[in-house]
């Protein structure tokens, strides 16, 4: 019996004799979930307005029961719902509407788009709401879908932005300002219906679109004004919007999008641009603006085409007030700006305390013919850090053992003094090298080596090598050498050592050990001056 009822209300739904409707409409309400489904499917494919208003009555009527039918699907839904929103019944589109939002069909914009130059201004103001409505959903679920449904719905967005183009350009006529807000948080940039109405500068349309995207704060026109950024051939329209938006939240979002590693399309986009709204120096929130964003702030700013004088005040500003990343940033870029101000801005930073920013600094110090070189690479030298200390080994040959020894004679004492202060902190090659040389059959070796051992300051490491050297060395050279050596080692063993030597046969040995004997003297008395002078 059952079969047979089955096959009877799926003839009916063939059938164009009207009567076949009065003999289906039981069926609607059966507590039979497969008959109730079939007369559902077979009146829905008799494809008639005035049914499918007859449909949704009844799947409103008690939607958990139709929700277990397979034959109620979204698409028939959909297609049941435009018929409603295409009635003028304004009670009835608006319980149509509230289940085109909740089950997201966004394919009833059609109908809305259609009410919306209606005579009868109830009906026209719902559809334009009922289309910002629809617009704002469609970009919230862009905005956190991934995967198969992401795709479904760009294909989705494509035929909604060019149903919303007719009436987006219509905006003179109807002065509704929902259509085109709806096609912005909906369109790409790229898309023909924006780029129409773009390209169509004097229209109401472009106006209207022109005005919105600079004055509603909207994620959704965020997104699409910030497809810009690496776009070289941006509208004049464009970028003169997103010069002048000021809004904290755009602007965290532009420099997000411009990020610490902008692509080589925004670099070249950027330098467009030369000014923004928001980037000014008295401006008291910049640094709250950029805030988590510095490195891209920097990259924005290097990019750009500015003054010189306001890019170095910016930097001024990132060095006193931002955080590491952003001065790590700078100091990687002020490589590109050689002069004597931004010089002067390196001689100002020399004392950051992060090691990166210090690394960087170095590499410009050894590029640039900046004052007292040596003495700053000392000082950062000083601070006995392993990444300063790398990058130094690095990017400065001279400050090796090897380079040291081997130029050494080019040096005046003092610079190689300075010299080897580096080395014997870098190079952690410097004892083993030292020691080698200083242990050579070869006179000339030695004496190098002693003097070697003097400027870098590690005397005292190897004391007793120069104790034999300056008192039995057969050589003149690596004696003399020896004898200027022990005057920085401050032991009773070394003065006695110079004292004879000024006694010696030779009259190089005994003027070496006169002059190297008092130096001694004078760095023993400043040794102990510094010793009594109280703590603190």
């Amino acid at each position: 019996m059952t079969l047979f009822i089955e096959k009877t209300i799926k003839f009916l739904g063939k059938a164009d004799n009207p009567a076949s409707l009065d003999l289906l409409r039981p069926f609607l309400v059966s507590d039979d979930v497969k008959l109730r489904g079939l007369a559902f499917e077979s009146m829905y494919l008799k494809r008639d307005s005035a049914v499918f208003l007859e449909l949704f009555d009844a799947y409103l009527s008690d939607r958990k029961r139709w929700d277990s039918s397979p034959q109620v699907t979204k698409d028939r839904l959909g297609k049941i719902v435009q018929a409603v929103l295409r009635s003028g019944n304004l009670e009835k589109m608006k319980v149509a509407r509230d289940l085109a939002v909740e089950l997201r069909i966004y394919e009833a914009m059609t109908p809305f788009l259609a009410s919306l130059e209606s005579i009868e201004q109830p009906l026209a103001d719902f559809a334009a709401e009922s289309i910002y409505i629809l617009g704002e959903l469609f970009y919230k679920d862009l905005s956190s879908v991934t995967g198969v449904d992401r795709a479904n719905l760009d294909r989705q967005r494509i035929w909604l932005a060019t149903e919303l183009e007719g009436a987006a350009k219509r905006y003179a006529v109807h002065h509704r300002a929902e259509p085109l807000q709806a096609l912005l948080m909906i369109t790409k940039k790229d898309y023909p219906p924006f780029q129409s109405i773009m390209q169509d500068i004097h229209s109401a349309a472009c106006g209207k679109v022109v005005e919105i995207l600079s004055t509603d704060e909207k994620p959704g026109y965020y997104r699409l004004l910030l497809g810009y950024i690496d776009d070289p051939d941006s509208p004049g329209l464009i970028d003169s919007i997103l010069q002048q938006k000021t809004a904290p939240q755009f602007v965290r979002n532009f420099l997000k999008v411009i990020g610490p590693n902008p692509t080589d399309e925004a670099k070249k986009s950027l330098q467009r641009f030369n000014s923004f709204d928001w980037l000014r120096l008295d401006n008291p929130d910049l640094f709250s603006l950029v805030e988590g964003n510095e490195a891209a702030f920097v990259r924005l700013i290097t990019n750009m085409t500015i003054q010189r004088s306001l890019l170095l005040a910016l930097f001024r500003l990132i060095f006193k007030h931002g955080g590491i990343e952003g001065r790590r940033a700078a100091a990687e870029v002020l490589r590109m700006y050689p002069g004597d101000d931004f010089n002067a801005l390196v001689m100002d930073i020399v004392n950051d305390t992060d090691p990166i920013v210090c690394s960087h600094l170095i590499r410009i110090i050894k590029g640039r013919n900046i004052k007292d070189a040596d003495s700053i690479v000392i000082a950062f030298a000083n601070r006995n850090d392993e990444t300063i200390n790398k990058t130094i080994f690095e990017v400065m040959p001279d400050y090796r053992i090897e380079s040291f020894v081997a130029r050494m004679g080019q040096y005046s004492d003092s610079e190689a003094r300075k010299i080897g202060q580096i080395v014997r902190i870098i190079d952690g090659n410097v004892q083993n090298l030292l020691g080698n040389e200083i242990a050579s059959f070869i006179p000339l070796r030695r004496a190098i080596a002693c003097d070697a051992i003097r400027h870098t300051g590690m005397a005292y490491d190897f004391q007793k090598e120069l104790y034999k050297i300056a008192e039995s060395d057969d050589e003149t050279q690596p004696r003399v050498a020896a004898i200027r050596a022990l005057s920085e080692v401050l032991t009773k063993e070394a003065i006695v050592i110079l004292q004879n030597a000024m006694q010696d046969r030779s009259p190089l040995i005994r003027e070496a050990a006169k002059e190297w004997s008092k130096r001694w003297m004078e760095n023993y008395q400043a040794a102990q001056n510094q010793s009594q002078k109280p703590n603190g």
